[in-house]
């Protein structure tokens, strides 16, 4: 009986053999970490009239075939600091929307006169509608 449990015993690993298992346990994981771990390059900022700037030194990925850059123009643009559209009520956009001949309608439900402001495709002003009703939440 002596020799059937000597059998079902497990053997104790030596001393060295438990270190290396560990030694490579632990090289594994540093491994996985150097390589999970994002490298970022210096960071460059820059102050320009009072704008932090960060400077991109990285360069941007490039797909064949495709363009590698993007412009953006303006074609018009609806300035409410601008005099003039400030006298019409509408100081700030909360909602718009665009109609299939590219006529602008701005909704502006703080206003207290007019709502909706209607502006041509070039982005000058046509006219406001839709004032408060007499009750609570009413328009007309």
């Amino acid at each position: 009986m002596a020799e059937g449990a000597k059998r079902n015993q497990k053997k104790k690993p030596d001393k060295g053999t438990d270190f290396m298992r560990k030694f490579a346990f632990i090289i594994f994981i540093l491994f996985l970490i150097s390589n999970c771990v994002q490298r970022q390059d210096k960071i460059e900022k820059i102050v320009e009239d009072g704008v932090d700037v960060v400077i991109n030194h990285l360069e941007p990925y490039k797909l064949e075939g495709m363009k590698a850059s993007l412009t953006l123009e303006q074609e018009m643009a609806i300035d409410t600091e601008n005099d003039e559209i400030a006298k019409i009520g509408l100081v700030d956009m909360e909602t718009f929307d665009i109609d299939e001949e590219g006529k602008i309608y701005i909704i502006r439900w703080a206003s207290n006169e007019n709502f909706v402001y209607k502006f041509d495709s070039k982005g000058k002003f046509v006219k406001s509608f839709v004032h408060r009703g007499q009750g609570p939440g009413e328009i007309e």
